[in-house]
């Protein structure tokens, strides 16, 4: 039996953590959907809900994980891919060999129960009760951690607009490890290592958006905060890590069209080729009382760059919630058969629906329209219904919209609407 068994088990246990959802024996399908959904945000690769279900064990399935899923559920841990994962779990401190250590032994032990004698068998237990009194040994050595013990809170630097600087407060004087981080939202590659003994740490946020920031304690979330970062307007950068390269809204807006074009980039530095930039543009703003369950959205997008990897044309239009998500592509007609839509809980992939309303000659402009009535959402595209389907998640707080782009794009029209009131951007 491979030894990859053991470390997705201990993979699946640092998400679990991360996440903070508590165990995975008590997740729902629905927490199975928002796990794709925030992989898919960091990564840009799209695990089914069926595929995670198998690598937790949810659904039976004799067949090894690929290791494009072991890549990418590698990297949402902040890794590079499986191997620096697995790297680092061989050299990893004792807790972590102990728990390793473990899962390989508890694998091979019912492999080897089998069929063995009685003197065999006898063996294969006392070194799995070896292992599991060193583990015990491990645990009980480690203090508790009482979120009580602990401040957190925070000050952004101004009113609104990225790159915006936050200053956090926090007291982990009795922490009983080094091991003190703030983290600024659900991504454990955005947890920073603290000192226990000051009280002060400032951080950069360079998109805007709706955080929940963490004080966190070893692998324990004692304290987090929302934090809500407006936009002020239209922001368009080129992502790149860790800063991304932000462009000049003088350039880019022309009256009442938002346009970033070819020379635009190349004169950011940016080459098209052979690897094509991606291209951000967010804008977020309060929006009282426009929730996920009841609303109406309008936009209009081009993108005529269609050279080398960006022949798909493709756009990802994200309208951001306080809590949740829906994530829509637009793209060319020959590229539908490999697309996802996530709205809230609800995930269907071009895999298991037809999904090809979402293609257009995304060289002309295109219209995307949603209507959410009462938790029913449909979609729209270039006046044609694309996809409809119903909620699943609670009404969450609409905060802004984000679209990404293969290259280049164009947007003009956007509004979010509900009853009387109409939000232009």
């Amino acid at each position: 039996m491979s030894d990859d068994k053991s470390y997705i088990t201990q993979c699946t246990r640092e998400i679990e953590k991360v996440l903070g959802w508590g165990s995975s024996k008590h997740w729902t399908s629905s927490d199975f959907r928002k796990l794709s959904e925030h992989i898919w945000e960091k990564t840009n690769v799209n695990l089914s809900v069926t595929t995670l279900k198998r690598i937790w064990g949810k659904v039976k399935y004799t067949s090894e994980p690929t290791i494009n899923t072991l890549n990418t559920l590698a990297q949402f841990l902040g890794h590079d891919n499986w191997r620096a994962y697995r790297n680092r779990l061989e050299n990893a401190p004792t807790e972590e060999k102990v728990a390793q250590a473990s899962g390989i032994l508890k694998s091979r032990a019912r492999y080897m129960w089998n069929g063995k004698s009685s003197k065999s068998r006898l063996i294969v237990a006392s070194s799995v009760m070896a292992v599991a009194v060193l583990v015990l040994l491990v645990l009980s050595s480690s203090p508790k951690i009482n979120p009580e013990d602990y401040q957190f809170s925070s000050n952004t630097i101004a009113a609104g607009g990225v790159p915006n600087s936050v200053v956090f407060e926090y007291d982990a004087s009795k922490a009983p490890t080094e091991k003190v981080y703030i983290q600024q939202n659900w991504d454990p590659s955005r947890r920073t290592l603290v000192s226990k003994n000051n009280h002060h740490h400032t951080s950069i946020y360079y998109y805007p958006g709706y955080f929940s920031a963490k004080l966190v304690i070893g692998d324990q979330v004692v304290r987090e905060h929302d934090l809500f970062i407006v936009s002020d307007g239209w922001v368009a950068a080129i992502h790149n890590q860790p800063v991304p390269l932000y462009l000049d809204r003088k350039d880019y807006m022309q009256g009442d069209v938002l346009e970033i074009n070819t020379k635009m980039i190349n004169a950011a530095g940016i080459s098209m080729q052979p690897e094509i930039p991606e291209l951000r543009v967010v804008n977020v703003r309060q929006m009282d009382d426009l929730k996920t369950d009841n609303f109406t959205f309008n936009t209009t997008v081009r993108n005529d760059f269609k050279r080398g990897s960006a022949a798909c044309q493709k756009v990802v239009v994200f309208i951001l919630c306080k809590n949740d998500v829906i994530i829509v592509p637009l793209l060319s007609k020959r590229c539908v058969g490999d697309i996802g839509i996530f709205a809230a809980g609800a995930q269907v992939t071009s895999q298991e629906a037809d999904l090809s309303g979402f293609g257009a000659e995304m060289s002309e402009w295109t219209h995307l329209n949603i209507e959410c009535k009462e938790g029913h959402m449909r979609f729209m595209v270039n006046g044609n219904e694309a996809y409809d389907l119903v909620l699943k998640n609670p009404p969450s707080e609409i905060i802004g919209v984000q679209y990404r782009f293969e290259g280049v794009g164009a947007i003009k029209d956007t509004r979010f609407s509900h009853a009387e009131t109409i939000f232009e951007f």
